[in-house]
């Protein structure tokens, strides 16, 4: 991901390194075209369509009879134009934000209906899949693939190519990947992507006439395993006839001529797919003049060929015999482990571009490369009712603690600036405490969240910030607690230094780990039978240990308390943590928690990288050496957790179990499912409840044992929230260029 990102920015987004004075007569042509249209679409300057067209006009009279011939584009001096050229030419001029979108259903058959032809390719090495986007796919991905001006290589055929790592790379074909991957088990479950490329094709004059308009398919996935060719353009679009648009030939080995074994008809919306064994070739017609007629062909490669792997393997084996190990192993290292091809074998390493997706946060826990605006800042000093909900609901349902979360101004009010919640009193029997719980009326899906507070501490509390769907109860997309998915970014209870960071849904009760479900006859999830509920993700069938635990602030209750009582101190004493800043990075596929780490924000405000801080120190309370929840011991006999935790799908069982259940009940749901919805923001003082606290709901030890909570504040002083923005960047000159628009 920071590889292609890092690449992209470098190379291709305006501002970035020096301008590319070089280019030819077909390209020129396109990308005056498509400045023209983005002009029209009110997404470039005209100042940038005006100064394209100028130059193909002025170099057309000497360059038509080679439009392929690279030559240089000269000014002679400083002047608006030059500089607009070093924005503009071969850069990302704009990037449609339709690839930032990350549809719940991508593929239109479900993998049953296409066990059939699964059945096809095991037997033929090939098969043609038609409609196979649904069309909020099939809408988005035309959209992104036409509209974006990453095509910066001519190529043979009259074509112009666009590569992963020069912005072609994005969520959608990323969620695209993952539809067909699971859709097609059989066929491409086993292999990782290995490239994706996008060919489009010139339709303009300067390609009339023309001995050769093919795209380069067969060279361009001569080393993979499985390809997959995908068509987004109307058919319409062809100057002639869609009939056998595509060959399919046997690869010759030994040089006598490859033989036909397919013609393939053109239509939008159909994918073909075929074997190493096969190679396809273009032998359909031109395409109709008009910018958005360009046809396109997407092509996805998979795994590696069996001659692939075994030069990769030579070539493994020469590099190690040549002492060249060490500058690899910089090289891995500078790149944090994501620019290295991937390896062959059953145990292939994820692609770049399934990187660029599923792991944004590197090993280190730094999320950089990325770029997040502020959506959305909590206004902490005015009434919170404005932008929260506050729940007025017993907890003697939900987890048993002593809290009666209660809406009466006395438990959620603001002060100064700040938003307080309060453990404000002891019900009338004695046997709860009144306390404060809220959710926000705004909804989100994906992004990073911050949370600036002080967290109140012993007497038994256990205050939390999370995240839930739908309503107070959980219910969402997928069901009821704990169906549709809970995401804890610290818990914490009593005298813990550490706080927990939870991932939390239903899994299917065929896991390894499935007799530690809470219920095998789950009412909440009842969609398919033997389905059972789970708690924290990171509890397996050893149970829980600290693997969910990161290090906050060492707090020592007895040690405060008398304090307290041999000073003479007579008023009554709630500790807290100093104030810290808890943030959540949740992207699709992954979830990560810090505290107190360090956000970078630019010049424009936006958030561009998160930084942890060094890990937690060894605890003062030599005495814990145990997790007070689970009983087992803490690592190194007590030194505390890191400062930052991550789950991710792909190293989550749990999270992994839940897609069964998740495509055999819900359509749309994905395999991120059920951390694909929207979720809202939670804040809660609960009161024991939890394994091994002196207080539970309904029992007079809430104003006993407990009763020393009555006061306790949670104060938060900020509450902010960022999402991912599209990589779109427009280049905008704020002078005038002098070029005359001249008729295309």
């Amino acid at each position: 991901m920071r590889c292609l990102e890092g690449h992209f920015q470098a190379s291709r987004t305006p501002g970035k390194r020096d301008g590319d004075w070089h280019t030819t007569l077909r390209k020129l042509r396109h990308d005056a075209e498509m400045v023209t249209w983005l002009e029209k679409e009110g997404l470039a300057k005209t100042e940038v369509k005006k100064l394209f067209r100028g130059i193909y006009h002025a170099a057309r009279p000497k360059h038509s009879e080679t439009p392929d011939k690279v030559f240089e584009v000269s000014f002679a001096e400083q002047t608006d134009d030059r500089t607009l050229w070093q924005q503009a030419n071969n850069k990302a001029v704009f990037i449609d934000p339709s690839g930032q979108e990350v549809p719940t259903r991508t593929l239109r058959a479900k993998g049953a209906a296409l066990k059939g032809l699964e059945e096809s390719f095991a037997s033929s090495g090939r098969l043609v899949a038609v409609k196979v986007l649904t069309e909020r796919a099939l809408r988005l991905l035309r959209r992104f693939l036409q509209a974006s001006t990453f095509y910066f290589y001519p190529r043979s055929g009259h074509h112009l190519l666009a590569l992963l790592e020069d912005g072609l790379a994005s969520p959608l074909l990323a969620q695209i990947v993952d539809g067909l991957r699971n859709a097609l088990p059989a066929t491409l479950g086993a292999h990782t992507l290995t490239g994706i490329r996008a060919w489009k094709a010139d339709n303009s004059p300067l390609g009339k006439g023309s001995v050769a308009t093919r795209p380069e398919l067969a060279e361009s996935s001569v080393d993979s395993a499985v390809k997959v060719l995908l068509w987004v353009v109307s058919g319409t679009a062809l100057n002639g006839s869609a009939t056998t648009a595509l060959e399919l030939r046997r690869r010759d080995e030994e040089g006598s001529g490859s033989q036909a074994v397919a013609n393939i008809k053109y239509a939008a919306n159909r994918a073909v797919i075929w074997g190493q064994e096969l190679e396809a070739v273009w032998t359909g017609p031109g395409w109709e003049s008009g910018f958005l007629q360009r046809g396109i062909h997407l092509l996805f490669t998979f795994g590696w060929s069996d001659a692939a792997c075994a030069a990769l393997a030579l070539l493994a084996f020469l590099v190690i015999l040549s002492a060249a190990v060490s500058a690899v192993t910089a090289l891995d290292q500078e790149a944090e482990g994501d620019c290295l091809p991937d390896d062959c074998g059953a145990n292939c390493s994820l692609s770049l571009l399934q990187r660029r997706q599923r792991q944004s946060v590197s090993h280190d826990g730094t999320l950089r490369g990325q770029r997040f605006k502020l959506l959305k800042r909590f206004n902490l000093s005015q009434d919170p009712k404005e932008e929260w909900d506050v729940i007025a609901i017993p907890d003697a349902n939900l987890t048993q603690s002593c809290a009666n979360y209660v809406d009466d101004n006395s438990t959620v009010f603001s002060r100064g600036k700040d938003l307080v919640l309060r453990v404000a009193s002891a019900c009338a029997d004695g046997k709860c405490l009144n306390s404060g719980r809220i959710m926000s009326k705004e909804a989100f899906k994906f992004g990073v969240f911050s949370f600036t507070v002080k967290v109140p501490k012993c007497n038994w509390l256990w205050p939390a910030l999370w995240l839930l769907p739908g309503n107070t109860h959980g219910e969402g997309e997928y069901g009821g607690w704990p169906c549709s998915g809970e995401i804890d970014v610290l818990e914490t209870v009593h005298d813990e230094s550490n706080g927990a960071f939870n991932v939390v849904s239903g899994f299917g009760s065929t896991a390894d780990f499935a007799s530690s479900c809470a219920s095998t006859n789950s009412t909440s999830c009842s969609c398919t039978t033997g389905y059972c509920t789970s708690s924290t993700m990171s509890c397996g069938p050893d149970g829980c240990s600290t693997a969910d635990k990161y290090f906050v602030e060492d707090v020592d209750c007895p040690k405060v308390l008398h304090e307290h009582h041999h000073g003479h101190h007579h008023e009554e004493i709630h500790p807290s943590w100093k104030e810290h800043t808890f943030v959540l990075s949740w992207q699709d596929g992954e979830l990560v928690t810090w505290v107190d780490p360090t956000l970078s924000i630019d010049e424009a405000g936006d958030l561009v990288s998160i930084t942890p801080k060094p890990d937690g120190n060894i605890s003062a309370r030599k005495h814990q050496t145990r997790d007070p929840l689970s009983g087992l011991p803490l690592p190194n006999n007590g030194v505390a957790a890191p400062s930052w935790k991550a789950y991710r799908r792909s190293t989550t069982p749990k999270w992994q179990a839940v897609e069964p259940f998740m495509s055999s009940c819900f359509d749309e749901a994905t395999s991120a499912a059920p951390f694909d919805q929207a979720f809202k923001l939670v804040l809660n003082i609960a009161i024991g409840g939890y394994g091994g606290a002196a207080c539970h709901w309904g029992d007079e030890s809430c104003s006993t044992a407990c009763g020393g909570a009555v006061g306790s504040e949670m104060v938060v002083s900020d509450i902010s929230v960022w999402q991912r923005t599209p990589t779109t960047t427009a280049a905008t000159a704020t002078t005038t260029t002098t070029i005359t628009t001249m008729p295309m």
